[in-house]
């Protein structure tokens, strides 16, 4: 139906992709699938201040703390709040909130 254009729901197909391959334990494979979900979501929203964006870095941090990965995780843990806080700015929102509190937890 979509071709190869970059259409949100391929997106939102190789994002499910990633997700059945981390419960796999296939981190690596997930990576892949979660690297062109980004690549579409940037292209699509054409700049990285989305709340699409922030979310599918948080899925990235998982794959990467899953393999140990931390310092890798934790580069995406403060691109995720960066993103949170360019979207919400300095505010309250849960959100953000949430980002603090896995960045520092």
């Amino acid at each position: 139906m979509y071709g190869s254009s970059n259409h949100p729901d391929i997106a939102a197909c190789y994002n499910n992709i990633g997700w059945v391959y981390e419960a796999q334990g296939e981190y690596g494979e997930a990576l892949e699938f979660y690297d062109k979900c980004l690549a579409i979501d940037l292209a699509a929203h054409g700049h990285s201040n989305h709340p699409d964006i922030a979310t599918i870095y948080g899925y990235i941090v998982s794959s990467y703390n899953s393999q140990g990965e931390y310092e890798k995780a934790q580069e995406f843990y403060r691109k995720s709040l960066a993103v949170r806080l360019a979207v919400y700015g300095d505010s309250n929102h849960p959100a953000i909130a949430t980002s603090y509190r896995n960045i520092y937890a």
